[in-house]
């Protein structure tokens, strides 16, 4: 049995649709039609990068133990990608853990700390859940003026992200009588 592929660039206004592209691509180039196809075997990207992922995290928990520094990495990786591919709840739980991680190796005051802070507040105003965001954003405020003072760049891009971007957001909602407003900073 001959296995043939082909990757085709899609535009973003109509992702989804790859397949469809992609698999008369592959049987052009392997000199067959559409016809004498009995089974299209289409592996989806995003599973199988997630099937790696969760075995390399395995294994780093194996070799490193779940509180090590590049255990906090991947769980920030891992959320990143799911990020990306719109799953911000799941990026949320993987952010949340990364930054236990690194509270409990770190500090609560630790650069890497403080960026898992602000990479949640990023993730919860994607979900729209601007209380929580500001919150969180503050927390990174708070440290990163501490640590490094006011002409940082990090704390300038703190206090923007949290006052101009994210404040106007806030006033502009109805008020949330969800739990989930109830913040780590009441």
């Amino acid at each position: 049995m001959n296995r043939h592929f082909s990757a085709v660039d899609v535009d973003p206004a109509i992702m989804g649709v790859g397949p469809t592209i992609a698999i008369p691509a592959a049987v052009k180039a392997a000199g067959l039609e559409l016809d004498n196809i009995d089974v299209f075997e289409i592996i989806e990207t995003s599973i199988v990068v997630y099937r790696y992922v969760n075995c390399a995290l395995y294994l780093l928990h194996l070799t490193c133990g779940p509180s090590h520094p590049n255990t906090a990495a991947m769980y920030i990786n891992f959320a990143m990608m799911e990020e990306g591919m719109g799953n911000v709840h799941i990026a949320l739980r993987y952010l949340h853990k990364a930054l236990k991680c690194n509270q409990k190796l770190l500090g609560l005051d630790h650069i890497q700390t403080v960026a898992s802070y602000h990479a949640i507040a990023i993730a919860l105003s994607l979900m729209e859940a601007y209380p929580l965001s500001v919150q969180h954003e503050q927390t990174t405020f708070k440290i990163l003026r501490a640590k490094l003072g006011l002409d940082d760049l990090r704390t300038q891009d703190a206090a923007a992200l949290g006052l101009n971007t994210l404040s106007p957001r806030l006033l502009n909602r109805k008020p949330d009588a969800s739990i989930a407003t109830k913040g780590h900073l009441r």
